[in-house]
């Protein structure tokens, strides 16, 4: 993925006539997301520290660009509680997770941006891909998550399902 993401890059500032070594000095954690055209650029967030290092390489490469940031998490539910324990329980964690959101939307304002916080209810890969073509994402911020390697080899893993489905850039953060 990231050798994909790397060529696309190459191929746009190639384009554009600019040497790469002006934009990109350590590797993209350098690179500002205006100079490449990116406007709105959306964090996938679920808590875990590759949520966090995502969310801070989408406002790293947000700041001084113009660009507006948006944030996504979603808390995972069946369709319909099952009795008001369950329910609770829902509530309890989008209640804070939105805690958690609110402090990183806090952030992002403070460092000058327009943010957007959006919690979903489902699995937080759809989330994002829905969230991504109603907000017009030009870029999608992602953390590596520690997984399984079946499920890796299976194509399970929400990198590749946003890799596969959504219809702008993705770029995973180590």
């Amino acid at each position: 993925m990231g050798g994909m993401l790397s060529q696309w890059v190459r191929e746009i500032l190639d384009g554009w006539g600019r040497p790469l070594g002006s934009v990109i000095r350590d590797g993209l954690g350098a690179m500002r997301a205006g100079a490449i055209g990116f406007k709105r650029i959306m964090v996938a967030y679920d808590g875990s520290t590759g949520g966090e290092k995502a969310f801070e390489r989408g406002l790293r490469l947000s700041e001084g660009a113009g660009c507006s940031l948006a944030i996504v998490a979603a808390v995972a539910s069946r369709e319909y509680a099952l009795d008001y324990g369950e329910q609770r329980a829902f509530e309890g964690a989008r209640a804070a997770l939105g805690a958690q959101v609110e402090r990183l939307e806090r952030r992002a304002r403070f460092a000058g941006l327009q943010s957007t916080a959006i919690i979903g209810r489902g699995r937080l890969a759809q989330e994002v891909v829905r969230a991504a073509d109603v907000w017009g994402a030009d870029l999608i911020v992602i953390g590596e998550r520690a997984r399984d390697p079946f499920a890796r080899w299976f194509g399970l893993s929400m990198e590749q399902y946003l890799v596969t489905h959504a219809r702008c850039p993705v770029l995973v953060v180590r």
